[in-house]
């Protein structure tokens, strides 16, 4: 009986290791995943801010206007400055939301400009 029972805990013992390592494996690997998964998502959110620049360009050509031309103003305290983008197009200005750079208030101002157009219908006989 004894060594039975020895038999089965040595067998248990061996199974419960190769369990937590597996169950472990599993963790670290579901871990990644969502980390990918959520880093891929703010990835993909911050670079299409910067796809609306590109579309403003591009209509900007077709239509034969002026390129867009980008301006921003600093406010706010020295150590936490606030940047407003704007962004003129065929004479229309359009701003947009503040942001703790110049870089991504031009970007706000774009996404500004390209959701006016939307909006308006004015893209309707362009194919984007």
């Amino acid at each position: 009986m004894y060594i039975l029972w020895a038999f089965s805990s040595k067998y248990l013992l061996s199974l419960f290791k190769c369990l937590s390592i597996h169950i472990a494996w599993y963790v670290f690997i579901v871990s990644l995943v969502i980390f990918l998964f959520e880093y891929l998502s703010l990835t993909k959110f911050q670079d299409e801010t910067g796809v609306y620049k590109n579309l403003l360009q591009e209509i900007a050509q077709r239509v034969g206007a002026p390129l867009p031309q980008y301006t921003t103003f600093r406010s706010g305290l020295g150590h936490l400055p606030v940047f407003t983008g704007t962004v003129e197009l065929a004479g229309i200005t359009f701003t947009g939301e503040h942001a703790k750079n110049k870089k991504q208030a031009e970007k706000n101002a774009a996404m500004a400009a390209w959701s006016s157009l939307k909006q308006c219908k004015c893209l309707a006989n362009f194919s984007m």
